[in-house]
């Protein structure tokens, strides 16, 4: 592989890493707008899961085939991130969990942190998509949340 490929490649992944956080942020959205509701990935995954498998069963053409695993990793990806989210909720009325998250307050701890859960879990995108979701619920500060994303994006270096 070429330093030019590599270079390529380390861009997708963090580019990828960027908008599935993205996606994974617009479950937050309140309203009572249709369209804004169609927004949320636990609308669209189901969806995209359908038209994968349809893709992958009519496999007439291996590029239809290919698509359709995309789509379907794609919606496995989300529905997965979605249910890990979901799962951390309620660590925020935890009192042990609330004083390890006061060390991360001291930002060399929170890239040591971030680094590591990375490392445990093996996805940049899933550190990311639990942080957020204890951010959303209050247990995690935007300012003590720097760091740990900062620490979660030196295994991708």
């Amino acid at each position: 592989m070429s330093l030019k490929q590599a270079i390529g490649i380390i861009m997708g992944a963090n580019v990828g890493t960027t908008i599935t956080s993205w996606i994974l942020s617009l479950t937050g959205i309140e309203s009572s707008n249709i369209w804004v509701s169609l927004l949320k990935p636990t609308s669209f995954t189901p969806i995209l899961a359908m038209i994968g498998l349809i893709m992958i069963m009519s496999k007439k053409n291996s590029k239809r085939a290919d698509t359709g695993m995309i789509l379907l990793g794609f919606a496995v990806l989300m529905f997965g991130m979605e249910q890990m989210s979901g799962s951390v909720s309620g660590l925020r009325d935890v009192p042990e969990f609330r004083n390890i998250l006061v060390m991360f307050s001291n930002p060399v701890l929170g890239v040591l942190a971030g680094a590591f859960l990375t490392a445990v879990i093996q996805s940049s995108s899933a550190s990311v998509g639990i942080l957020q979701a204890l951010a959303s619920t209050g247990a995690v500060t935007y300012g003590s949340a720097i760091p740990i994303i900062s620490g979660t994006e030196y295994r991708n270096l």
